[in-house]
């Protein structure tokens, strides 16, 4: 049997941001990770509605998956903290009394700015890339007109001399000008 004081211990040292609620959401419990992430001491949070000094959190409360299995639910929130916006990872899972009816809700949250934004800039990344690709393909097929022109003309029986030569410059200009792309 694990004692209120050990499990105290565990929720107060968690890096974690652990925080629980009544069913009108007003917080119960409110960690030291809790107060870094959002900034707030526990005092300063304790029976204050978390939807009212976090409306980004509103959602946390109106989990109807939640209260109708009783199961943990998990979902992304962002969320201006210090004049910054940071992406959290939550879990929300019920609380039961002996009935198993709700009594209240218990939340874990992650910030995960960080992985959020190298994945934002790794998708930014990759539209550069392909936008990239795509203005480098339209350069390389630009001075493929002139020069499959230029050499259907070359191969003409009946071309003159002019027309030989014109056909070597622009195939010579157009590959110079591929060159200077690559």
């Amino acid at each position: 049997v694990v004692s209120d004081r050990y499990l105290a211990s565990i929720l107060s040292h968690a890096t974690e941001a652990i925080i629980s609620f009544d069913r009108d959401g007003r917080v119960r419990s409110w960690n030291e990770g809790a107060a870094r992430l959002f900034g707030v001491t526990q005092s300063d949070m304790l029976d204050t509605s978390i939807a009212t000094r976090f409306p980004e959190l509103r959602g946390l409360l109106s989990q109807s998956d939640l209260i109708d299995v009783h199961q943990p639910v998990r979902q992304s929130v962002e969320i201006e903290l210090a004049g910054k916006i940071r992406y959290l990872e939550t879990t929300v899972a019920p609380i039961l009394d002996d009935e198993r009816r709700l009594i209240a809700l218990a939340a874990i949250l992650w910030d995960v700015t960080e992985r959020e934004q190298s994945k934002r800039a790794l998708e930014e990344a990759d539209r550069r890339k392909d936008e990239f690709l795509a203005t480098l393909a339209h350069e390389l097929r630009n001075p493929l007109a002139p020069i499959r022109h230029a050499a259907t003309v070359a191969t003409f029986p009946q071309a003159t001399a002019e027309q030989l030569q014109w056909s070597r410059a622009v195939i010579e200009r157009q590959v110079q000008h591929m060159s200077r792309l690559l």
